[in-house]
């Protein structure tokens, strides 16, 4: 829950509280609970979040509400103050539509390792029955599709037998198709393991490290708190000079 202050602030149980005293919208619902505006709540955030999950919010409420980048661009504009805005217009760049958060944050892990920013939604065309079957991302000129699968899929027996027919057959027209899974995201060495299956079905070396236009991902002055810490390294060494005279 938001308040303006400390102040305003009860004594609810199991309700946790954020303070942020800038102006912002809300959106009432029918039944008369009003909420803050969805895109505020991802500025407000930026204060909280990394800059992967503000990417991976992003796209979240792009999918459910329909928002274009610019929207956000404006909105973010309108505030004078934002703790994290660097890492706002960061995230901005990197925002794509995509179906699921899973299906972001694999998308992120193959560009934090150097590998090209894979086409999302890509539509493969069967030659001989003209069927296309629509794969979570692919790097077409590589022939390497590459599909996400949760819990979900395998939950329902029509969804799950779906899934692997459309495999098989695009594996009969010569693609490659690398699953992916909830534990291949789970951290930073299991994401590079992933980069690399992915590089090695493209037969190309994996860089390690993103390339110029992604280089967003790995800087740090974009990590939470990073200028608190750099005005604490700051202070302190102004003490130290301080210190020796």
């Amino acid at each position: 829950m938001t308040v303006r202050s400390k102040g305003t602030r009860s004594s609810l149980d199991n309700v946790d509280y954020r303070i942020w005293n800038a102006k912002f919208n809300s959106i009432a619902f029918s039944n008369g609970v009003t909420c803050m505006h969805p895109m505020d709540a991802w500025i407000q955030f930026a204060q909280y979040l990394n800059l992967t999950e503000l990417v991976v919010l992003a796209e979240a409420l792009i999918r459910r509400y329909g928002y274009a980048i610019e929207q956000f661009t404006q909105r973010l504009t309108a505030f004078h103050r934002v703790i994290g805005r660097a890492r706002c217009e960061a995230a901005l760049k990197l925002v794509k539509p995509s179906d699921s958060v899973q299906e972001t944050r694999t998308r992120l892990a193959l560009m934090l390792f150097g590998l090209p920013i894979p086409q999302t939604q890509y539509g493969i065309t069967d030659s001989e029955n003209g069927y296309t079957y629509t794969v979570d991302m692919a790097y077409p000129q590589y022939k390497v599709a590459i599909e996400y699968d949760g819990d979900h899929h395998r939950r329902f027996r029509k969804q799950y037998v779906r899934d692997q027919q459309k495999r098989r057959r695009l594996r009969q027209l010569g693609w490659t198709v690398i699953e992916v899974f909830a534990d291949d995201l789970w951290n930073t060495a299991k994401q590079r393991a992933f980069a690399q299956e992915v590089a090695t079905a493209m037969q190309i070396p994996l860089p390690g490290r993103p390339q110029p236009s992604c280089r967003v991902l790995i800087d740090g002055s974009l990590t939470i708190n990073a200028r608190k810490g750099e005005y604490r390294r700051r202070k302190q060494a102004k003490h130290n000079k301080a210190s020796q005279h």
